[in-house]
């Protein structure tokens, strides 16, 4: 059985309004504003990185040369870890790094905390530079985490300056 529509009477700002309420229509702008409500936290999201990315105030330079000084010195350690790795372990018997493709493919996974398909290391050398990558790389979460802490605590401020304390 089909709903019975209702008639619809103007309204004096010049909309419509159903006379009868046996159904109801939903106007999309329920979702509309849905979509708005998710959409600018992330526009402001976008915003923020091209501010941290163009260093528009000191509180995004400061983390944008802390992202920055991390990258270089992970890619710099990628680098030397790799030719380290494969001299380490190029000759050592029933390993499974042989060239340098395999050495920064195993050297870039432990550096990203999630390990490779390839073996552990044989050697003893290897084995010391594996444990001081894995080092490294927490290292690098928890000093990411603290430089994203400090940096949403130093826009909170800017944003919202605390008050001085009323003198009693």
């Amino acid at each position: 059985m089909r709903p019975r529509l209702g008639s619809w009477r103007p309204e004096p700002g010049g909309g419509v309004t159903p006379t009868s309420s046996a159904v109801r229509l939903e106007r999309p702008t329920a979702r509309i504003e849905t979509l708005t409500g998710v959409a600018e936290p992330v526009r402001a999201a976008g915003r923020e990185v091209l501010q941290v990315a163009s260093a528009a105030t000191p509180t995004h330079a400061h983390l944008r040369s802390r992202l920055i000084l991390v990258f270089l010195a992970t890619v710099i350690l990628d680098a030397v870890a790799s030719v380290l790795i494969l001299g380490f372990e190029r000759d050592a018997p029933d390993t499974e790094i042989t060239n340098i493709g395999d050495s920064v493919f195993w050297t870039s996974t432990q550096l990203l905390t999630v390990s490779s398909q390839l073996p552990n290391p044989i050697s003893t050398p290897a084995r010391v530079l594996d444990v001081f990558l894995q080092a490294y790389a927490i290292s690098v979460v928890a000093i990411l985490a603290g430089s994203f802490g400090a940096f949403f605590h130093r826009r909170g401020l800017e944003r919202h300056p605390l008050e001085p304390p009323a003198e009693a």
